[in-house]
């Protein structure tokens, strides 16, 4: 109740509403920037619905809603960036992170995927060798989210240590 009448004493309704307005456009922008992470990494998750959609159309949002507000007054725009990005990084440094789903993860999945496949594509070189293992573990023994002292963990930390460098690919078994 007061933050509304305290933007009004300062100058009127004219003076807050090219702020509200960045804040609204930087809205537009991180929900454009997030459909089109989501639609680039291909989380099977994400589903939209609109039949036209791709994430073409979400980029080109996005680039719209931020110059649109580098148009209409690009000092508030820097202004209205420079908080949305110190509130981000605020909410990221103390919120702790298993209460808000990240996007990280899928980006971190798609890049290493794609590393992959650009090793997979390049020819083979012996002075490059690497050990690679493949760790399967039965139910009965399978860690779930959170790694235990039981015979999961210890597989994993010898495979870790047999490979060196290599790279350890673990998963479950399941039961016939």
């Amino acid at each position: 109740r007061l933050s509304p009448q305290a933007g009004l004493l300062i100058g009127g309704i004219d003076a807050v509403a090219p702020v509200l307005t960045n804040f609204f456009l930087v809205t537009y922008t991180l929900t454009n920037l997030a459909a089109a992470l989501l639609a680039l990494c291909g989380l099977p998750n994400f589903r939209p619905v609109w039949r036209l959609y791709s994430w073409q159309t979400s980029l080109l949002g996005a680039a719209l809603t931020a110059g649109s507000m580098f148009f209409l007054n690009p000092l508030f725009a820097l202004l209205t960036l420079a908080l949305a990005l110190a509130l981000g990084v605020y909410i990221s440094a103390t919120v702790p992170s298993g209460r808000w789903p990240s996007i990280s993860q899928a980006v971190a999945f798609l890049t290493a995927r794609s590393c992959l496949l650009t090793l997979d594509a390049q020819p083979a070189d012996p002075k490059y060798w690497r050990p690679s293992l493949l760790l399967l573990v039965p139910p009965s023994q399978a860690a779930g989210p959170q790694p235990t002292a039981g015979g999961a963990s210890l597989l994993l930390r010898l495979a870790h240590r047999l490979s060196g460098s290599g790279l350890v690919v673990g998963g479950r078994t399941l039961p016939l």
